[in-house]
């Protein structure tokens, strides 16, 4: 009899515990699951597929979560907000910045996103590219054609990829953004811009007329504003074979 009542008890502490985690679950989900979740500031990245790359997210780093979170589970607000979304951020390409905001009273979440802009397409053998200003590649861009939009031919026969930059190091990147400022006033009479060695460090830029520009991304020749300004006119009249400002505070043109 002693031990059926032992059992007896054993067996009503089992159900107890059932039950209370079956209502702690149910509290969980009544007051601390996820309720809606809104996203702003994004024109090129698609929302339903955000909410799904969070959403995975979450769950993929539950395991890397302590004990708590992890009973939690990632329909939970706790989850979410302890979630490193700046490490999700830094996989996709296309974000700049991204801010989480929680009301856990409402149980919403608000994401804020911070796209990076498009600023001009690199093309390799086969393939182009939209990238921003930090040089960043964003996305695949088609073959385009329009004179409104710059574009760079690679020549180095290199491999790059959505997420890599176009040039090895921050100061060429700088002063490639420097000497796309300077031509954006010439874009209707370039041909061409090329990036032959990747090593050599200079954008070679034939105009319609057959005229070069050559430049080295080593140094900004934005100094030289004034000097190109009127040589890209004389070119115009002229012809001229080249202008070159590969050496920093010198033009040479022929």
């Amino acid at each position: 009899n002693t031990q059926k009542k032992r059992k007896k008890r054993l067996f009503g502490v089992f159900v107890l515990i059932l039950i209370l985690l079956f209502a702690g679950f149910k509290f969980i989900d009544s007051y601390l699951g996820v309720k809606d979740i809104k996203i702003s500031g994004n024109k090129r990245i698609d929302s339903s597929l955000f909410l799904n790359s969070a959403t995975n997210f979450v769950w993929k780093n539950l395991n890397d979560s302590n004990f708590f979170i992890k009973v939690l589970g990632g329909g939970s607000m706790l989850s979410w907000y302890f979630m490193d979304w700046d490490e999700f951020a830094k996989n996709d390409a296309n974000l700049a910045n991204l801010r989480s905001s929680f009301n856990f009273w409402n149980r919403s979440l608000l994401f804020t996103i911070e796209e990076r802009k498009p600023e001009a397409i690199w093309c390799l053998e086969n393939k182009c590219f939209w990238f921003d200003a930090s040089g960043k590649i964003l996305e695949e861009s088609p073959e385009i054609y329009t004179k409104l939009v710059f574009k760079v031919q690679d020549k180095s026969g290199r491999f790059l990829n959505i997420g890599d930059y176009i040039l090895e190091n921050e100061r060429a990147i700088k002063n490639l953004n420097s000497i796309l400022n300077l031509l954006k006033d010439y874009q209707s009479i370039i041909s061409n811009t090329i990036l032959d060695k990747i090593y050599s460090e200079e954008l070679l830029v034939y105009l319609e007329n057959g005229s070069r520009i050559d430049f080295s991304l080593r140094f900004d020749p934005g100094i030289n504003k004034e000097i190109l300004k009127s040589l890209i006119e004389k070119a115009e009249k002229e012809s001229l074979e080249y202008i070159d400002l590969r050496v920093e505070n010198r033009v040479y043109y022929k």
